[in-house]
């Protein structure tokens, strides 16, 4: 049985008709709402329970980008899973940067503006924390961050985390969650609180991003 949380686990996902390859390579990502999905790119996620469209097996060698142009009638989005009946559905589609939970998005923008790389976002819908996952590409980039957030209008209202089904690609890299510490409207007000910040802030977070270490 394959371990897909184990760091560094490559697999192929074969389609059951053809037995041709549809994707493969290191898993980077996983999704464990509604059940558990793994991704090899952070935009299209596969189910890995039993289905009949493909089949999962350990591969240690191929690396096969999906081909969406080919299976795009296969592929449903992610975003409103929770609103409607998935089933026959096996393969789905991250969000766009224009399909962001609005509440969520000016913290998404403010982050890549001054250099930093997201990878996901919820805005928690009022009945769960706002969060963003976050790519420091050097300890400067992830020390700047905290500086912001240990300041006294923050430190209570934010937390960087790890988060289990963040997996790091690279050893030059680290991957963490920004979250909020409230709810609902409370933390959407944090959130444009802190997306102002770096927005004032923009040219020293950019030079800070963008040096070779």
């Amino acid at each position: 049985m394959i371990n897909y949380k184990e760091p560094g686990i490559r697999v192929a996902i074969i389609n059951k008709a053809t037995q041709d390859i549809m994707a493969a390579g290191l898993i980077v990502l996983y999704k464990e709402f509604p059940e558990l999905m793994i991704s090899f790119d952070f935009k299209y996620f596969f189910v890995v329970k039993e289905n009949p469209l493909y089949e999962i097996k350990i591969n240690t060698d191929d690396i096969v980008k999906f081909n969406i142009d080919r299976y795009k009638d296969e592929v449903y989005p992610y975003r409103g899973i929770k609103e409607r009946d998935y089933t026959g559905e096996f393969i789905f589609h991250e969000n766009d940067i224009t399909e962001l939970d609005a509440e969520i998005a000016p913290l998404v923008y403010a982050l890549n503006g001054v250099g930093y790389k997201t990878t996901g976002s919820c805005c928690g819908h009022g009945y769960a924390v706002a969060w963003v996952h976050v790519i420091f590409e050097n300890f400067l980039s992830l020390k700047s961050l905290l500086k912001i957030l240990e300041k006294d209008e923050y430190k209570f209202k934010f937390i960087l985390t790890t988060n289990p089904d963040i997996m790091s690609t690279s050893p030059k890299e680290i991957r963490l969650s920004l979250q909020t510490t409230r709810m609902g409207k409370e933390a959407y007000s944090d959130i444009i609180e802190l997306s102002e910040y770096l927005e004032k802030r923009k040219d020293y977070f950019i030079r800070i991003n963008t040096l070779q270490v």
